[in-house]
């Protein structure tokens, strides 16, 4: 788990915390924070056990979307709380 000793620098790559993000290298903590538009190639809710939602979320990525389009989601919420839980970092 994450401390607020380690978590010093909001413009830390996620990767940093959760390499298995890997199609979020480049992404900070901050940019996590502002709802980064983001998509998975599966819906989480579908799936059958923890383990294959967590492969689902790790395929995160950056969704293009039109600028004055609504930039919420639930995906950017559940990478932090997925860094915010992780027991092993590097």
């Amino acid at each position: 788990m994450i401390n607020a000793k380690e978590w010093r620098n909001l413009q830390d790559d996620i990767t940093k915390y959760a390499p298995q993000f890997t199609n979020l290298k480049g992404i900070t903590i901050y940019e996590l924070l502002t709802f980064l538009p983001l998509k998975t190639n599966g819906r989480i809710d579908k799936a059958s056990d923890t383990k294959e939602a967590e492969e689902i979320l790790f395929t995160a990525e950056l969704n293009e979307i039109p600028e004055n389009s609504n930039r919420y989601n639930d995906i950017s919420p559940m990478v932090l709380k997925c860094l915010l839980l992780m027991k092993k970092l590097r």
